[in-house]
């Protein structure tokens, strides 16, 4: 059996700011959903009575009523579902851009990241961490772009590169 000694796949920088992304995505999934300031609100009619005229005659007079609004912190589950979408598929995207070498998955992490970020909706803690994990990302994106980690071609080790057949 031939074993080859395959070159790592990243830098150990890299691979630590891969690590802190992937670990701030997943406690971002961890996170409560944020919470949202619902209003409710309840009418009070008036008092009502009989007033007689200077006639004799009967008439019922209210008073008038009052809207009661009473603002209470509500927490919704699911709130923060389309950030949550956004934030898997990062996951699967840094997952497969990692193991398959391709920078270009890693950087399209960043931006699905990114994208989920913006349309996240509820301001909480896990729109907050995923902030964190995209600039970690992104980060660490920047240091593959230095390091020439991938130009689009799969990278091959040279043991693996095909020789001439002799004629």
């Amino acid at each position: 059996m031939l074993v080859l000694a395959r070159e790592p796949l990243v830098t150990t920088a890299v691979r630590r700011l891969v690590a802190l992304a992937v670990a701030l995505f997943v406690l971002s999934l961890a996170a409560p959903a944020g919470s949202l300031l619902s209003t409710t609100s309840s009418y009070m009619p008036g008092l009502c009575g009989v007033s007689y005229d200077i006639d004799g005659w009967a008439s019922v007079v209210c008073g008038p009523g009052y809207v009661s609004l009473t603002p209470t912190a509500v927490r919704t589950v699911g709130l923060d579902h389309t950030l949550r979408i956004f934030v898997v598929a990062a996951l699967v995207l840094v997952a497969f851009g990692v193991r398959r070498r391709r920078r270009r998955l890693v950087q399209a992490a960043v931006a699905v990241g990114a994208v989920g970020f913006l349309l996240g909706g509820a301001s909480g803690v896990s729109r907050l961490v995923t902030l964190a994990a995209v600039v970690c990302l992104a980060f660490a994106v920047r240091t593959l772009d230095r390091d020439g980690y991938d130009t689009g071609a799969p990278i091959t080790p040279p043991s693996l590169e095909p020789t001439p057949a002799p004629r």
